[in-house]
């Protein structure tokens, strides 16, 4: 006997409940038309008994088939131990039905799907080392219950969130297909498809880790269906004249693509995905942030109505922090944001988003960072939020924020803290600032600097600084000891 995943497991139930189930007397059915039963020969005497019952009104004719399904039934409860929704017309169909009744279709694309998705499954299961079995591999094994019965109620009764690609409109789960039960791993933060070498590979990041999944692979024409797929499900084109984009999908998924000639080897496709249940401040600090006094800081700060600016590396947690950090500004205080991708989900009641949008393939309908950021000064904001300063919107940005629109914040890309001042510079130049008076404008808009590291997959305060101006007239930072 060999293991080849779940659907061995599934076609084995019967099998196995045969062999448990106690045996019962076999039922034969006939029916007074005659030995060839109710329907099911096509004898003559059967033949006239069914004439009969039609030319009786069908009151008889109806009661026998009752009697008849009921047999039937009962036989079927003798043959596999439980009733399998009558539909073993063929071996074949037999297996999808029980498949059916076992495992429900979690998507619209049908049986090929789940096949697919069982196939992952096993994958996963070998690749993952905490998942064995035919578990929901890919996921994180649950926890054991605990002995405390009342405890132990309210963690069965407690009801699950839903999977993050449940937000995700048809054609996305339709272009992603098997990969629908890997971007609902709670521990995934990326998941990347690219080619190399003549063949798709999958690369994931799970909790601050990376890692390749062996065993999988596509041809190169299935990736760049993919990423052509992915960016037109978000509302965007990709071709070989557009060959870079980005969309989001769903609830924060951000998706990145890029297809030859600008990717050498071939498509690539970068796909970011949220946490399934959004963190609070406090829930980041419990978890290693910061310490308490760091954490005392950073809330009297957005009650003084300080301007912040967070800086860290690619996926530190600058958006995750920025997101926890709204959240706590008061319930009255109406808050607009904006970004690139509208990735901030924020637990306020009176959040108002706005997301840039690229060109059309005319090169017509471009809203860009600057232009949302005046549009959003004349929206009443109490607070303005960017999402990440990478161009001349940076000018913009200052001078809201030293016009009277304070308690602001905004994300910046940087190494380390000492290395903020230089980006700001060069933000400043795209925008036709110069050094002294970006030096200035920095100085008086903003308030704390606060940069993010990662440490063992979760994001940490490293240091935190304030901007001044230094010798040279220009931009520097005073960092502070934690």
């Amino acid at each position: 006997m060999h293991n080849c995943g779940i659907g061995w497991n599934i076609r084995m139930i019967p099998s196995l409940l045969r062999h448990t189930a106690p045996a019962q007397p076999k039922t034969v059915v006939r029916s007074p038309g005659g030995p060839g039963g109710f329907g099911g020969s096509r004898g003559s005497r059967n033949s006239r008994g069914s004439a009969e019952s039609r030319r009786s009104g069908g009151a008889g004719g109806s009661r026998r088939a009752d009697d008849f399904r009921g047999a039937v039934e009962r036989q079927q409860r003798g043959k596999h131990g439980r009733w399998w929704a009558g539909r073993e017309s063929s071996p074949g169909q037999a297996d999808t039905a029980r498949q059916d009744e076992i495992a429900p279709e979690r998507d619209v694309s049908g049986a090929e799907l789940r096949a697919t998705e069982a196939s992952w499954a096993e994958l996963l299961g070998r690749a993952t080392p905490q998942s064995d079995g035919p578990q929901a591999v890919g996921l994180l094994r649950p926890d054991p219950l605990p002995d405390n019965a009342a405890e132990r109620s309210s963690r069965v009764c407690a009801p699950l969130p839903p999977p993050r690609t449940a937000a995700l409109p048809l054609a996305a789960r339709r272009a992603l297909g098997g990969l629908l039960p890997v971007l609902d791993d709670p521990a995934l933060r990326d998941l990347l498809v690219h080619v190399r070498a003549g063949q798709g590979e999958l690369w994931v990041d799970r909790a601050g880790q990376i890692e390749h999944i062996a065993g999988w692979s596509v041809q190169p024409a299935a990736v760049h269906r993919l990423a052509t797929a992915l960016i037109a499900a978000g509302g965007r084109h990709l071709d070989e004249l557009h060959p870079s984009g980005d969309v989001r999908l769903g609830d924060g998924m951000r998706v990145h693509a890029v297809l030859p000639p600008v990717a050498v080897a071939g498509a690539a496709v970068s796909i970011r995905v949220p946490r399934v249940e959004m963190l609070s401040f406090d829930e980041l600090v419990s978890g290693g942030l910061c310490t308490l006094r760091v954490a005392d800081l950073l809330r009297s700060a957005v009650r003084g109505r300080r301007n912040l600016l967070i800086t860290g590396g690619t996926g530190t947690g600058k958006t995750t922090l920025l997101a926890a950090l709204l959240s706590l500004v008061g319930r009255r205080e109406r808050i607009v944001t904006i970004e690139d991708l509208a990735e901030l989900r924020l637990a306020h009641p009176h959040a108002i988003a706005l997301e840039a949008r690229q060109a059309s393939t005319e090169g017509l309908g471009r809203v860009t960072l600057d232009e949302l950021l005046r549009e959003a000064l004349r929206m009443r904001p109490d607070r303005i939020a960017l999402g990440e300063c990478r161009g001349p919107e940076i000018a913009t940005l200052l001078t809201a924020l030293n016009t009277g629109h304070d308690g602001g914040a905004g994300t910046l890309h940087a190494s380390k803290i000492s290395e903020v001042p230089a980006r700001l510079e060069a933000l400043g130049a795209s925008a036709g600032l110069p050094p002294e008076a970006l030096a200035r404008q920095a100085v008086s808009a903003l308030d704390l600097v606060v940069h993010l590291t990662r440490v063992a997959g979760r994001p940490r305060v490293e240091a935190i600084g304030r901007l001044s101006i230094g010798t040279d007239r220009g931009l520097a930072i005073d960092v502070g000891r934690l």
